[in-house]
C-alpha cells in the first residue's frame, strides 16, 4: 500500500524587487497577515508568492521605482519544511524556477529536475480566495465554487453520452482544463455550432420558399423535344412551299403576259402581212388588167377602179376588225393571268397564314419548353434546399440532444459536492437548503474556508485579500476555520496602522 504523503508548509520568504517590495523577509506561521493603509505594499507579497509557487513571470512583476525605472532582478525565495529534515528551496528570478531538495539528513541540497512539474504536483493554482466566496454575487459564487471543486472529466465518456465524436467540436479546449471550465467551453462550441445549424436551416427553407414563389402552381407542360422538331421542320417545309408557290405564280404570270403579247404581235404580223400581200395582189392584177384592157375598156378602169376601192376598203376594216380581235384577246390572256394571278395571292395568304400559325405554335412550344426548362430546374433546387434544410434540422436535433446529455453528465457531477450542505442548482448556490446570502456569516465563513481548501495538496495554502471587507470577529472566525482546517493562510487586509506582518 502506497504511504500517504506528509504535508509541507513554508518556512521562510524572501522577496526582492516584486511589485511594490524592494526587500522583504517573512518567517510565516499558521496564519500570517499584512496589514497597513492602501499602497503600503501588502498585497504585493501575496501576489509574488502566487507567482513563485504558480509558475507565474516575475518579469512581468518588476519593482518600478518612481522615475520609471524597471527592476532586472526580480526575485521570490521560498523554503519549505517537511516532516523531520525534508525541506525544498524555492527560487524564482524573471528567467525562470530552480527547486532544490535537501539530501537526506545532510546540509547539502540538489536540484529537483522538471521543477514546474514538481511544483504543480504539491500545489494547485488555481486555490480559492475565500472572502472572494463571502462577497461575490449568486452567479458568480456559483462559478467561483465550480471551479474551486476538484471535479474531473472523463471527455470520451461525456462524447459517448453526446453521441458526438471529437471532430464534432472542434472548437472545445485541449483537454486538461478544469472541469468547469472544460464542460463549459464544450457547451459553447457546441451552442454556437447548433447556432450557426439554424441559421443555416433557416436560410435554406427561405431560399425554397422564395424559388417556389417565383414558380408557377401549375407545372406547365412543355411539347417535347421532338414536337417541337416536328413543328420546325413542318414551319421550314411550308415557308419553302410558299416561296416556291409566289415564285410560280409570279413566272406563269409573266409567262402569260408574254406569251399573250407574243401571240398579238405574231398574229398582228401575220394579219398585216397577209393585207400587204393581198394589196400588192389585187393591185399587180389591177394593173395588169388595166394595162390588157386599157385600150379597150377605158371606161371600166374607173369602175374597176372604184371596185377594186371598195374591195381594199373591205379588206382593211375586215384586217383591222382581226386586229381589235388580236388586241381583245391579248387583254383577255392578260386578265385572266391577273386573275390567276391573284388567285394564287389567295391561296398563297392562306399558306402564309397556316405558315403564321406553324411558326407561333413553334415559338410556343419553345417558350413552354423554356419556362418547364426553368421552372423544373427552380423546383429541383428548392428540393435540394429543402434536403440541406431537413439534414441540418436533424443535426439541430442532434445538438440539442447532445446539450441535454451534457447539462445532465453536469448535474451528476454536481450530484455529491465535497462540502456537505452545498448545493448548486444552476446559478442558485445553497447551504443546508438555504440560498447562500440568507445562511449566518459562520456558516457561510465555514463553507468558504472549505470550498478554498478542497484543491490543497501537498502544500495547503490559501491566501486572502480584501480582508478588511471582516469584521473583526469575522476576522477571528475567519483564522479559526482556516485553523481548524490545518492550511497555511497569508492574509492581506487594509487598516489605518503602519503597514505590519503578524505570524499567528
Amino acid at each position: 500500500m502506497k504511504k500517504p504523503e506528509t504535508t509541507l508548509r513554508v518556512s521562510s520568504v524572501t522577496i526582492r524587487d516584486v511589485l511594490g517590495v524592494r526587500e522583504l523577509a517573512i518567517e510565516p506561521g499558521q496564519i500570517t497577515v499584512l496589514s497597513g493603509p492602501n499602497a503600503s505594499g501588502k498585497s504585493g507579497p501575496l501576489a509574488a508568492l502566487q507567482a513563485a509557487l504558480g509558475g507565474g513571470n516575475l518579469a512581468n512583476l518588476a519593482y518600478i521605482d518612481a522615475d520609471g525605472a524597471i527592476a532586472e532582478d526580480p526575485e521570490v525565495v521560498l523554503t519549505l519544511e517537511g516532516p523531520g529534515t525534508e525541506a525544498y528551496r524555492i527560487e524564482r528570478d524573471k528567467d525562470g524556477v530552480r527547486i532544490r531538495s535537501r539530501v537526506g539528513t545532510t546540509a547539502a541540497f540538489a536540484d529537483v529536475p522538471r521543477p514546474a512539474g514538481w511544483l504543480s504536483s504539491i500545489y494547485d493554482a488555481g486555490g480559492s480566495n475565500p472572502v472572494a466566496f463571502l462577497r461575490a454575487d449568486e452567479k458568480t459564487l456559483a462559478l467561483l465554487i465550480l471551479r474551486a471543486l476538484p471535479l474531473t472529466l472523463d471527455r470520451a465518456a461525456l462524447l459517448a453520452e453526446m453521441d458526438l465524436t471529437a471532430d464534432d467540436i472542434p472548437d472545445a479546449p485541449v483537454a486538461g482544463a478544469h472541469a468547469f471550465d472544460e464542460l463549459k467551453a464544450i457547451r459553447d462550441a457546441i451552442f454556437n455550432r447548433r447556432q450557426g445549424v439554424n441559421r443555416d436551416e433557416k436560410g435554406q427553407t427561405q431560399a425554397a420558399d422564395h424559388l417556389r414563389l417565383n414558380s408557377p402552381a401549375v407545372f406547365p407542360v412543355a411539347a417535347t423535344q421532338k414536337q417541337l422538331a416536328d413543328l420546325e421542320e413542318k414551319a421550314v417545309t411550308l415557308a419553302a412551299d410558299l416561296a416556291a408557290d409566289e415564285e410560280a405564280a409570279e413566272a406563269a404570270q409573266r409567262e402569260a403576259i408574254e406569251a399573250a403579247r407574243t401571240t398579238h404581235l405574231t398574229e398582228d404580223t401575220r394579219a398585216w402581212s397577209a393585207f400587204k400581200e393581198a394589196e400588192a395582189k389585187l393591185n399587180a392584177d389591177h394593173d395588169a388588167s388595166a394595162a390588157a384592157l386599157r385600150a379597150e375598156v377605158e371606161k371600166k378602169i374607173a369602175a374597176d377602179r372604184q371596185a377594186t376601192d371598195d374591195t381594199v376598203a373591205a379588206l382593211r376594216e375586215s384586217t383591222a376588225h382581226d386586229t381589235a380581235d388580236l388586241i381583245r384577246v391579248r387583254n383577255e390572256a392578260e386578265d385572266k393571268a391577273r386573275e390567276d394571278l391573284e388567285a394564287a395571292k389567295l391561296m398563297m395568304q392562306a399558306r402564309r397564314s397556316t405558315l403564321a400559325q406553324a411558326r407561333e405554335q413553334l415559338a410556343k412550344g419553345r417558350v413552354e419548353m423554356e419556362s418547364s426548362t426553368k421552372t423544373k430546374a427552380l423546383l429541383d433546387q428548392a428540393k435540394d434546399f429543402d434536403t440541406k434544410a431537413e439534414r441540418l434540422r436533424l443535426e439541430s436535433e442532434k445538438l440539442t440532444r447532445a446539450l441535454d446529455a451534457l447539462d445532465a453528465h453536469r448535474r451528476r457531477l454536481l450530484a455529491n459536492l465535497p462540502v456537505p450542505g452545498l448545493e448548486i442548482d444552476g446559478t442558485t448556490t445553497r447551504v443546508d437548503g438555504k440560498p447562500f446570502d440568507q445562511v449566518n456569516t459562520a456558516r457561510r465563513l465555514e463553507v468558504a474556508v472549505a470550498l478554498a481548501c478542497l484543491r490543497t495538496k501537498r502544500l495547503p495554502i490559501v491566501f486572502v485579500d480584501d480582508a478588511e471587507h471582516l469584521d473583526s470577529e469575522h476576522l477571528a472566525a475567519l483564522k479559526a476555520e482556516l485553523t481548524k482546517r490545518g492550511v497555511q493562510a497569508f492574509v492581506a487586509r487594509v487598516d489605518d496602522g503602519p503597514f505590519n506582518i503578524a505570524s499567528e
